[in-house]
């Protein structure tokens, strides 16, 4: 069952789409016009900062209820992402064109261990892409 689930999970199908569950989910569409637009819409109470504390507090009666409300149909995630969250690449593309990531997004940074056929004594720390290069970067 666990093989299955983390093959499904790791299949290039949700590789290609997870960012758009990200988004609904985290992202710029889980509230306001772009969660109506795609059927993202919960109940009010489900969001983050929408209970005032402080007034239930003083009526028993709509502090249970909404405490009913939280127990069944549980809270929306804090949203985490204002903005498109970036497509995941695919082994299929990172097979044929591994700096792609760079190419398309030059601020991406990763530390990482030196390339190998790389002569240095220093591992590099930095990778960035500048215009069509790559730029390594050591410890010194």
């Amino acid at each position: 069952f666990v093989r299955g689930m983390r093959e499904a999970l790791e299949s290039e199908l949700v590789s290609a789409n997870l960012h758009k569950w990200i988004d609904l989910v985290f992202g710029y569409k889980q509230r306001g016009r772009l969660a109506k637009s795609n059927l993202n819409l919960f109940h009010p109470l489900t969001y983050e900062n929408t209970i005032c504390w402080e007034a239930l507090e003083a009526d028993a009666d709509e502090r249970q209820r909404v405490f009913a409300q939280l127990d069944n149909f549980g809270q929306a995630p804090v949203q985490l992402f204002r903005q498109k969250h970036p497509k995941r690449y695919s082994k299929l593309a990172m097979e044929h064109r591994p700096f792609q990531p760079f190419l398309h997004n030059p601020n991406l940074l990763y530390a990482c261990p030196p390339p190998q056929g790389v002569a240095s004594d220093l591992p590099v720390v930095l990778l960035r892409a500048v215009v069509d290069r790559l730029l390594a970067v050591t410890c010194n």
